[in-house]
C-alpha cells in the first residue's frame, strides 16, 4: 500500500466514527474534515446575531448572540505519522431577566489525534485525546472540565471500502456522558458522485447528482440530524446553500452538584451565500430561522427538568474560513 493511500484511509476513518458527534459538540469538526493537498492549518470563526424574542409562558424578553471558533494544525504536514492538533470555542450570550437562565454558556476544548499503528496493508489503529470546559462561568468551575478520548481500529478492504470499530468517551456528551460508547461503521465510495457511511450510532450520505450540486445528510443518535444542499453558481468560488440542523449541547451549572448540567436544544433552517475570493479564504453569510428551542436541567437528556422555552426567532450568521 502506498503511503498516500494509507494517509487517506487513516484520516477518512477518523471522520467516520466522529461524524455522528459534529452537531452535538462541534469539537470533532477540528479533526474530521478532509485536508487539501499540502494544507497544514485550517481556521474558522463565526458570529450569529439572533432577533429579539421572548420566553413562552412567562413572556420574559429573551435574546442571544453566538460566537464560535475552530482551528486545526497538521504538525508534520502531509506525512502519514503527523499528529493533528485542534481547538474549539463556542459561546452563547443570553440576555433575559429570567433568573433560571445564565448570562452565558461556553464550551471550549483542545484535542490531539494521530495514527497509532498500521498493521500490514489492511488494518490500522488511530487515537484521539482531549480536554475541554463546558459551563456557565468563565473557567471558575472545576466540575465543568471534561475529557474526551477515542480509539479506532479498522480494516481496509480496497481503496473505496473500509470497516471501522471504535470506542468513544466524551465527558460533555448530552447522552451518557459517563459511559464509553462503542461504534461500528462501514464506509463505501460507490463512485465519484456517491459516498456513504452506515453504522451505529450514525448514518452519513454524500451525493453529488450533478457537478453544480452537492447534498449531505447525516443522522446520529448523539447529534440528531444535519442536512445541507450546495449549488455552485460559478465554479466553486460562489455558491448558494441551505442547511438544516437539530442539535443539543450540555453545560455544567456552577454552584451545583457535579452531575447537574443545563441543556440547550434547538432546530434551525438557514440559507445563504458562500464566496471564495481566494483559494485559501471562504466568506459565508446566512439568514436563518431557529425554532423548537428548549432549556432544561439534568445529568443527561434522558431525564431533564424544563427551565424555559424561547419563542422561534430569525438570525443572521457571518463566517470566515482560512486555510494555509
Amino acid at each position: 500500500m502506498k503511503l498516500r493511500d494509507r494517509h487517506s484511509i487513516c484520516w477518512l476513518c477518523l471522520l467516520l466514527l466522529l461524524a455522528g458527534k459534529i452537531s452535538a459538540q462541534t469539537g470533532p469538526e477540528m479533526l474530521i474534515n478532509p485536508w487539501e493537498d499540502k494544507q497544514r492549518v485550517n481556521l474558522l470563526g463565526s458570529s450569529t446575531l439572533f432577533g429579539q424574542s421572548h420566553l413562552r409562558k412567562t413572556d420574559d424578553s429573551f435574546q442571544m448572540q453566538g460566537y464560535a471558533a475552530l482551528g486545526r494544525w497538521r504538525v508534520l504536514g502531509d506525512r502519514i505519522e503527523s499528529p493533528v492538533v485542534g481547538f474549539k470555542f463556542n459561546e452563547l450570550q443570553i440576555d433575559t431577566p429570567n433568573t433560571a437562565l445564565p448570562d452565558h454558556l461556553v464550551n471550549t476544548g483542545f484535542s490531539v489525534g494521530s495514527p497509532v499503528g498500521l498493521i500490514g496493508d489492511k488494518w490500522f489503529v488511530l487515537a484521539i485525546a482531549g480536554v475541554g470546559y463546558a459551563g456557565d462561568s468563565w473557567f471558575a468551575d472545576p466540575d465543568a472540565v471534561y475529557y474526551t478520548g477515542t480509539v479506532l481500529v479498522g480494516k481496509r478492504f480496497d481503496k473505496d471500502r473500509a470497516l471501522i470499530f471504535g470506542l468513544d468517551y466524551d465527558g460533555s456528551r448530552t447522552f451518557l456522558p459517563d459511559v464509553p460508547l462503542p461504534g461500528i461503521a462501514y464506509r463505501s465510495l460507490v463512485n465519484d458522485r456517491l459516498k456513504y457511511t452506515v453504522g451505529v450510532p450514525f448514518l452519513l450520505i454524500e451525493w453529488t447528482p450533478i457537478d453544480e450540486v452537492a447534498v449531505t445528510a447525516r443522522y446520529s443518535l448523539l447529534s440528531r440530524i444535519e442536512a445541507s444542499v450546495d449549488y455552485h453558481i460559478y465554479k466553486k468560488q460562489l455558491s448558494l446553500f441551505s442547511h438544516l440542523t437539530d442539535t443539543a449541547q450540555g453545560f455544567h451549572r456552577d454552584e451545583t452538584s457535579g452531575d447537574r448540567r443545563i441543556f440547550f436544544e434547538r432546530k434551525a433552517m438557514e440559507a445563504g451565500v458562500r464566496w471564495s475570493p481566494r483559494d485559501n479564504m471562504t466568506v459565508t453569510g446566512a439568514f436563518g430561522y431557529q425554532f423548537s428551542q428548549r432549556f432544561s436541567e439534568g445529568f443527561s437528556l434522558r431525564n431533564t427538568d424544563l427551565l424555559a422555552k424561547p419563542a422561534d426567532v430569525p438570525y443572521l450568521r457571518l463566517q470566515l474560513e482560512l486555510q494555509f
